[in-house]
């Protein structure tokens, strides 16, 4: 804990000491995933600048519930797995960004990644998708003014497995649970897009 305690004040010092610009970000987000439908939702971050050329991102988005086909495919197959509004995906991120260029104004074009916690939930009685962790990675630019209001756009590739369990029990509304897997690995690695606003200072 002391160890810790002390690398978070070394990057406040880092952080406090360079003269490079943080910034705060307000942003629109989609996702697409490998086993589920696209989704779309909002989020924020928060950039502290390590150097001119490297900030820490600190990032939460929320995604609404993704929408697939009924639960009954559980028994048949497992890429069909959730009813319209059945998980939600809150992805908490620790990354961090490379700035390419360092000109005050323009585009500033930035790659970046690092590691993600996955909060993930389900309203469908029966079913509980455990919480997660995966990794990003990312390239995007902002458009303005390295400090004050400016506008950004990136691409995001998000990589996570989950697991849903389900509970014979406690499913109501199915036919015949005959087949039913009590755990079930749910691929949901894919691309997706932020646009949205920053503010630097």
């Amino acid at each position: 804990m002391r160890i810790l305690g002390l690398g978070v004040l070394a990057i406040a010092l880092v952080a406090v000491a360079t003269p490079a610009s943080a910034d705060f970000r307000v942003f629109g987000a989609y996702q697409d995933t490998d086993a589920r439908d696209d989704t779309a939702g909002g989020g924020v971050s928060f950039g502290i600048p390590l150097a001119p050329v490297a900030d820490i991102e600190l990032r939460g988005s929320y995604l609404q519930k993704l929408e697939d086909d009924p639960l009954d495919g559980v028994f048949d197959n497992a890429d069909e797995v959730f009813t319209p509004g059945d998980i939600e995906i809150i992805p908490l991120d620790l990354g961090l960004r490379f700035n390419l260029t360092q000109n005050d104004r323009g585009a500033h074009p930035y790659i970046g990644g690092g590691a993600s916690y996955f909060l993930l939930d389900s309203d469908r009685r029966g079913v509980n998708v455990d919480d997660e962790v995966g990794w990003f990675a990312g390239l995007g630019s902002t458009f303005g003014e390295k400090s004050g209001l400016s506008f950004f756009v990136e691409g995001v590739y998000r990589s996570v497995e989950a697991t849903v369990e389900t509970d014979p029990n406690e499913i109501e509304d199915i036919d015949d649970i005959g087949g039913l897997r009590p755990e079930v690995e749910l691929d949901l690695d894919g691309f997706g897009a932020n646009a949205g606003l920053r503010f630097g200072w």
